[in-house]
C-alpha cells in the first residue's frame, strides 16, 4: 500500500472516531481536540472558555486566544450539530461578536459542509460581523489529526491505537523538553545545588515551589536541559496548566505520556493507565517533567516507581502532602542578577549608557524574573525610552504594575492566578494585609485584621504561605510579602470596596496597645530616659520580658508605623508612641531608627502642643548628639527641654535632664554650671525622694572628683554611698556608676576589681537588652585583660563587640575597639589584617570631633602600608593624617599630635633604611 492509501485510510478511522462523539454526546471532548490542534496549528496563545454563555461568562466561545506580540485576539467556536448547520454557525458568530473583540472566527464542526456553504458563510461573516470565518469540517478536521505530528491527539482523546499512526514502528525516544531561554541569566547557585541533588543516589522527586514570577519554570527547563545526557531512554515533559482554570488531569497526561512510549491500546480506566505507565519506565533511565503543577493528587499517579527515573516538578505549593518529595523553594533574584537579566533581554548597550536607571529598574522589580523580564522586553521595544524613563514610571507605586505588562507577560495577571483559588476568608486577609505599613507582621496583627482568632488566622495564614502569597520572615509567627505581591493585595483591597480607614484604624490600635504598655512609668527600668530613679512598682519579670520580646520582633516595624499614623494626621497618635519607639531604638542601637523617630515624633508633639512628649523626645535628641561628641548641640537640646518644663512636669524628668548637663558641664570644663545643675537635679529628686536626691548628687560628685584627677576619692565616694544603693537606679545607670568605678579601680592599677565591676555590667547589659553600650564595656573589659597579659581573652572581646558596635549610633566606640584589635595584629605581624581594621577605625572617627583619632587611625594605617612595602600608598596615608587634624578645633593640641606622628613617621623610616629584617615600629600613639 502506497503513503497517500495509507494516509487516506488512518483519516478514514479518525473521521469514523469523530463520528461516534456525537451518539456519545462527546462535545468537550470535541472541543479539547480542537483546541489541542488549534494550538499546533494556529496559534499557542489559547485560553480555555471562561464560564457557560448562559451567563455571558464566555460570549459563545468555547476557547479564543490570548494577546501575543503583535497578534490580533481569535476565538474558537466547536459544534457536533447537523441539523441547521448553518444557522449554528451563525447564531455562535453572533454571540462572539458581541462580547470582547476579535480579528477571525475558527469554526470547527464534525459534519462535512459543502464548499459553496462554507464560501457563503463566509461573505456572510463579511458583510455582517466585518470578521474573518475559517470552517473547519469533519473531513478537514480527520485529515489534519491523520498528520504525523498531530495524531497523538486522535490516540489521546478518540482512544485510536498509536501503531496505526504510521509514524514509528520501534518508538523513538521521547524528547519532549521545551528550549530553555536563550537569555536565560543567573540562578548558579541554584543549579549548583539542584545538580546535586539530582546525582545518582540522592532524590527521585524533587518539587521547585515559588511565588508567582519567580521564575521556576525557566529554572527546571534549563536544568532538565543540562541533565538530558544522563537520561538515554528519554524525557517526557508536560505543562499541568496549573494556573488554568481547568488544569490537566493525571489520567489525561498519562494518555499522552503512553502516546509518546508507543503503547498502541490506552486504557480508559486510570488505573490500568497508571499500571501501563509505570510497567513502560520500569526498566529505563527517564526524566520526567511536569511544569505547573497545582496539586498532589495531580502529580501522584505521574510518579514512577523505577529508580533510575527523575521527576522534576514545578509548583507555587511545595506539595507537602507529596510521599518522598524533597522540597526546594525557589527565591528571588539578588540585584546583580536582576541587572544581569535586564541586560540580557534588552541589550547590554542600554545598560551601558545608563546604570543607575537600570538599577533603579531592578529595585522596582523586587527580584521578579517576570517583572525585570518584562521591563527589559519595555526598553527592548521603546528605542526612544531611557531607563531613568522607565524606573520613574516604575516608582508610582499606583501605576507600577500597569507598567508591568507587555504582549501576554503581565505580572498583575499572574498573580491573579493564585488569588482567585483562594477561599473568601482567605482572600479577606490577603486584601486586609494590604494595610499593614511595615514589612513584617504577626500572627496577632493579622488576626486582629480579620476579627477571628488567632489559631484561625494562623489556618489562614498557612493557606497563603502554601499559594506562596505570603512568606515566612524567619521567625515563628511573622510574615512578609513581596512588594509587588502587596502592591496586587492593594489593588484588590480596593476593588473589593473594603473600608480602609477602618482597617488602618485597627492596626495602629493594636500597635498602640503595646507601646502603651512599653512607654508606662512601670517599665522605666528599661528605658535609657528615665536616667536615675527604678520604678516604686516595677512590672514584673514577665511582662517586661514580654514587652521587651515585642519590641524586638517589631522592631523593623515601627517606624513605618509612625510613618503611617503621621501621613494620617494623627499628631497625639505618633507624638506618643514615637517616645518608646525612640527609647528603644536607642536602647538596640539603631541609629537612622533612632534619629527618625525623634525627627518625626518632635515634630507632631509640636503640632500637637504636647509638651510632655517634646520634652522626653528633646531629651532622646540630646542623646543623640552626644553619642557623637556633639555636646554643645546636646546642651541646646536638653536645655530646650527644661525650658518646657513646670510644676506639672513629673520631677524624675526633671532631675533626669538637669544631671545630664551636669555630667556634660564636667566634660566641658564648666564647673560652675555644672554645678547649678546638679543642685537643680538635687532639688527635683527630692520631691521624689530625699534618698534619691542624695544619691544623684553622690553619683555627681564622684565623676566632679574624678575629673580633676582625684581618683582615690572618687572611688571612696563610689564605693560608700553609691554602690550599696546602686539597685534603687535604673540598669542603664547602674552600668554608668559600676563601669566609671571600674575605670577608677584601673587607674589605680587594681585591676581585677574593674575585671568584677565591668563583669556585673556586662551580664545587666545582657540581662536587660543594653545593646548600645554593651560594645564600650567588652571594649573596657578587653583593656584590663590586657592589662593582666591575658592578650588571647582580649582578643576575643574587642572582636565581639566590633560586631556589635553599630557604626551609626556609636561610630567612635567601633573606632577604638578597630584600633585595639589592629594593634594586636600589628604586633602579631599580619600586617594586612591590621591595614584593614586600621581602615575600619578611620570611617568609625568620621566626624571633626573625633578629627584627632582619625589622624592616628591614618598614621596606623601608614604604618602598615609602610611595613608591607607600600611607600606610596603609605605617604597618601599621612597626608590623610595631617588633612585630619586641620579640622581639630584645638590647634594646640593638633599641633601637640601632629608632631607625634611625624616623629613617629621617621623613626620607622629610619629602621628601615639600615635594618634588612626593620623591628615591629608602628602606631605608637594614644588615642
Amino acid at each position: 500500500m502506497d503513503i497517500d492509501a495509507m494516509a487516506d485510510r488512518l483519516a478514514g478511522r479518525v473521521r469514523y472516531a469523530l463520528a461516534q462523539l456525537r451518539s456519545r454526546n462527546g462535545h468537550h471532548i470535541f472541543e479539547d481536540i480542537c483546541r489541542e490542534l488549534s494550538r499546533i496549528r494556529i496559534t499557542p496563545n489559547i485560553l480555555p472558555a471562561t464560564g457557560p454563555v448562559s451567563s455571558g461568562g464566555d460570549q459563545g466561545r468555547d476557547f479564543e486566544s490570548f494577546r501575543g506580540l503583535g497578534a490580533g485576539r481569535i476565538a474558537f467556536v466547536c459544534t457536533l450539530q447537523q441539523d441547521r448547520l448553518k444557522e449554528k454557525i451563525q447564531a455562535d458568530i453572533a454571540a462572539v461578536m458581541g462580547g470582547a473583540p476579535v480579528e477571525a472566527v475558527y469554526a470547527f464542526c464534525e459534519a462535512n459542509l459543502p464548499v459553496s456553504r462554507r464560501h457563503e458563510l463566509q461573505k456572510w461573516a463579511a458583510r455582517t460581523h466585518e470578521v474573518e470565518l475559517e470552517i473547519i469540517d469533519g473531513n478537514a478536521l480527520a485529515e489534519l489529526l491523520a498528520a504525523p505530528d498531530a495524531y497523538w491527539i486522535a490516540v489521546a482523546y478518540l482512544g485510536l491505537p498509536a501503531s496505526q499512526g504510521g509514524i514509528r514502528s520501534d518508538p523513538v525516544p521521547p524528547a519532549q523538553l521545551p528550549a530553555a531561554n536563550a537569555d536565560f541569566t543567573g540562578r548558579e547557585r541554584e543549579l549548583t545545588d539542584l545538580r546535586e541533588r539530582c546525582k545518582a543516589g540522592g532524590p527521585r522527586l524533587i518539587v521547585v515551589s515559588g511565588a508567582p514570577g519567580v521564575g521556576k519554570s525557566a529554572l527546571i527547563v534549563r536544568l532538565a536541559g543540562e541533565l538530558r545526557s544522563s537520561f538515554p531512554d528519554g524525557q517526557l515533559y508536560a505543562d499541568l496548566r496549573g494556573a488554568d482554570r481547568q488544569p490537566l488531569t493525571a489520567g489525561f497526561v498519562l494518555g499522552l505520556f503512553l502516546g509518546s512510549l508507543g503503547v498502541d491500546a490506552i486504557p480508559d480506566d486510570l488505573e490500568a493507565r497508571v499500571g501501563a505507565y509505570r510497567t513502560m519506565l520500569a526498566n529505563r533511565r527517564m526524566l520526567v517533567v511536569l511544569d505547573n503543577a497545582t496539586s498532589e493528587a495531580q502529580v501522584r499517579a505521574l510518579v514512577p516507581a523505577a529508580e533510575g527515573c527523575l521527576v522534576l516538578v514545578t509548583s507555587r505549593s511545595p506539595l507537602p502532602a507529596l510521599d518522598g518529595a524533597e522540597p526546594y523553594c525557589l527565591g528571588a533574584l539578588d540585584p546583580d542578577e536582576s541587572f544581569a537579566l535586564l541586560g540580557a533581554v534588552a541589550g547590554p548597550g542600554r545598560m551601558d549608557s545608563d546604570p543607575d536607571g537600570c538599577y533603579a529598574i531592578v529595585r522596582h522589580c523586587g527580584g521578579l524574573p517576570l517583572a525585570v523580564r518584562i521591563a527589559a522586553g519595555r526598553l527592548r521595544a521603546r528605542s526612544d525610552w531611557t531607563p531613568t524613563h522607565l524606573a520613574q514610571r516604575l516608582a508610582d507605586t499606583r501605576r507600577r504594575l500597569d507598567v508591568l505588562h507587555i504582549g501576554d507577560l503581565d505580572v498583575r495577571a499572574c498573580f491573579d492566578l493564585s488569588y482567585r483559588d483562594l477561599d473568601a476568608e482567605s482572600g479577606c486577609l490577603f486584601r486586609r494585609l494590604s494595610v499593614i505599613p511595615g514589612p513584617t507582621f504577626s500572627t496577632e496583627l493579622a488576626a486582629a485584621l480579620v476579627g477571628l482568632p488567632t489559631v484561625e488566622a494562623e489556618e489562614l495564614l498557612d493557606r497563603l504561605v502554601l499559594d506562596q502569597l505570603v512568606t515566612s520572615a524567619g521567625a515563628p509567627g511573622y510574615y512578609t510579602m513581596h512588594d509587588l505581591l502587596w502592591l496586587f493585595a492593594t489593588d484588590c483591597f480596593k476593588e473589593a470596596g473594603d473600608d480602609a480607614q477602618h482597617h488602618t484604624t485597627v492596626v495602629l490600635d493594636w500597635y498602640a496597645r503595646w507601646l502603651v504598655r512599653a512607654n508606662t512609668d512601670r517599665l522605666k527600668r528599661i528605658s535609657r530616659d528615665d536616667w536615675w530613679a527604678a520604678p516604686d512598682q516595677p512590672l514584673p519579670a514577665e511582662e517586661v520580658a514580654s514587652v521587651v520580646a515585642w519590641l524586638d520582633a517589631e522592631a523593623i516595624n515601627l517606624n513605618a508605623v509612625l510613618r503611617c499614623s503621621d501621613r494620617l494626621g494623627l499628631d497625639r497618635y505618633t507624638a506618643t508612641c514615637a517616645v518608646p519607639v525612640s527609647r528603644f531604638a536607642h536602647r538596640r542601637g539603631l541609629g537612622v531608627e533612632w534619629a527618625e523617630a525623634i525627627d518625626i515624633g518632635l515634630t507632631a508633639a509640636r503640632r500637637s502642643d504636647d509638651s510632655v512628649a517634646q520634652i522626653r523626645l528633646l531629651f532622646e535628641r540630646g542623646e543623640l548628639f552626644a553619642s557623637s561628641g556633639q555636646w554643645e548641640q546636646a546642651v541646646m537640646h536638653w536645655g530646650e527641654a527644661v525650658e518646657l518644663t513646670d510644676d506639672a512636669t513629673p520631677p524624675d524628668m526633671v532631675g533626669t535632664l538637669h544631671t545630664r548637663l551636669a555630667h556634660t558641664y564636667i566634660y566641658l570644663g564648666l564647673r560652675e554650671d555644672s554645678e547649678r545643675e546638679i543642685a537643680a537635679a538635687r532639688d527635683a529628686f527630692a520631691k521624689i525622694d530625699p534618698a534619691l536626691a542624695s544619691l544623684s548628687y553622690a553619683v555627681f560628685r564622684s565623676g566632679a572628683l574624678g575629673s580633676a584627677g582625684q581618683t582615690e576619692d572618687a572611688v571612696t565616694l563610689l564605693e560608700r554611698d553609691v554602690i550599696p544603693n546602686c539597685d534603687r537606679l535604673s540598669f542603664h545607670s547602674q552600668v554608668e556608676v559600676r563601669s566609671r568605678l571600674a575605670n577608677s579601680y584601673s587607674a589605680l592599677g587594681r585591676h581585677v576589681e574593674a575585671l568584677q565591676q565591668l563583669r556585673i555590667c556586662l551580664n545587666l547589659c545582657r540581662d536587660h537588652g543594653l545593646r548600645a553600650i554593651e560594645p564600650v564595656i567588652l571594649l573596657l573589659l578587653g583593656e584590663e585583660y590586657e592589662h593582666l597579659g591575658i592578650q588571647g581573652r582580649a582578643v576575643k572581646l574587642w572582636e565581639e563587640g566590633l560586631v556589635m558596635a553599630h557604626q551609626e549610633v556609636y561610630p567612635a566606640t567601633a573606632g577604638v575597639l578597630a584600633m585595639r584589635l589592629g594593634r594586636s595584629r600589628f604586633a602579631s605581624g599580619d600586617l594586612a589584617g591590621a591595614r584593614e581594621l586600621f581602615a575600619k577605625a578611620v570611617d568609625g572617627f568620621g566626624t571633626a570631633v573625633h578629627a584627632h583619632q582619625r589622624a592616628i587611625a591614618w598614621h596606623s594605617v601608614a604604618s602598615a602600608q609602610w611595613r608591607l612595602g607600600k611607600w606610596d600608598d603609605a605617604e597618601a596615608a599621612w597626608t590623610w593624617a595631617f588633612a585630619a587634624l586641620q579640622e581639630y578645633a584645638d590647634r594646640t593640641e593638633g599641633d601637640r599630635y601632629r608632631r607625634s606622628i611625624e616623629q613617629a613617621r621617621a623613626a620607622l623610616k629610619r629602621a628601615s633604611e639600615f635594618v634588612q629584617n626593620p623591628p615591629q615600629v608602628g602606631p605608637h600613639l594614644d588615642l
